[in-house]
């Protein structure tokens, strides 16, 4: 019964040490794993316009054009459908591959309403300019971001006019529209930054933890008791095959021929005349 307890006590202590290590190990890889998540919705519309053929439309075209063509001035137009966005987004971007800069140029982007249409719209028909949203400098060609998360509050969808007829300037840019693009990176697109559930990383490692505990728990812990158990009973055989020196005092009391009790310190059986001490 003593040893049943002792195995239960070293069973119990072992199982809560594995679990503590188990969830520390887990918890621990869930803060370093996780990270945020991108997702993008590619422009829906998009063309641009020309001062130097002010009823001509460019939406079919393989490329974007903003800026002082020598002939004229050019500006981009975009929309966005976002009636999908991920939930608990935390940032939103337009994302747009201005391959090619002429020269060092001043960039103005703003809102506009939605109700363009990509293959008609021209300079003459544009859309009014409306809200400023950001300014920056291009200087060489490479994918640039528009940061637009204070403009989504309560939308489903947007528009934007890149270089916002700001003609004081020379120098113009080229981009890959939607019917241009190479790859998933050229898109002119609307990227969301989310963060990433803290399962994802973390749950799936700490699942590998808990198979591990499960089979230290359910090979390792049963051979440890099976060995110990084994090993106590091995002693338990060798202490009872080993008669204690009272029993074999005992037995010295009667004759080893006949059996009869002799009295002690005889020497001789009274019943058979046995020499007791051989």
């Amino acid at each position: 019964m003593k040893l049943k307890k002792m195995l239960k006590k070293k069973l119990f202590v072992i199982v809560g040490i594995l679990i503590v290590i188990g969830l520390t190990f887990n918890i621990t890889l869930i803060g370093c794993i996780a990270s945020d998540e991108t997702v993008s919705t590619v422009a829906e519309k998009d063309a641009y316009i020309y001062t130097y053929n002010p009823t001509s439309n460019y939406g079919g075209k393989n490329w974007l054009i903003f800026g002082d063509r020598g002939l004229g001035w050019t500006e981009a137009y975009l929309y966005f459908n976002f009636s999908d966005k991920p939930a608990g987004w935390t940032k939103a971007e337009i994302s747009i591959d201005m391959y090619y800069v002429s020269e060092t140029f001043n960039v103005m982007v703003c809102l506009i309403s939605d109700t363009w249409n990509e293959y008609t719209i021209n300079w003459v028909n544009k859309p009014e300019h409306k809200e400023i949203i950001t300014t920056f400098t291009v200087a060489e060609g490479k994918i640039y971001k528009i940061d637009i998360t204070d403009f989504i509050q309560g939308r489903n969808s947007i528009s934007i006019c890149v270089n916002a007829s700001n003609n004081l300037q020379t120098g113009y840019v080229q981009g890959h529209s939607k019917e241009g693009a190479y790859s998933s990176e050229d898109y002119p697109q609307l990227i969301w930054t989310y963060p990433e559930p803290e399962y994802s990383g973390g749950y799936f490692l700490g699942i590998v933890v808990l198979f591990g505990i499960g089979a230290v728990l359910c090979i390792g812990v049963p051979v440890g008791i099976y060995k110990l158990y084994k090993k106590k009973t091995e002693e338990r055989k060798i202490f009872i095959t080993q008669e204690p020196k009272d029993i074999l005092a005992k037995k010295a009391h009667y004759c080893q021929n006949c059996g009869k009790e002799i009295i002690p310190n005889t020497k001789f059986c009274t019943k058979c005349g046995h020499d007791t001490s051989i």
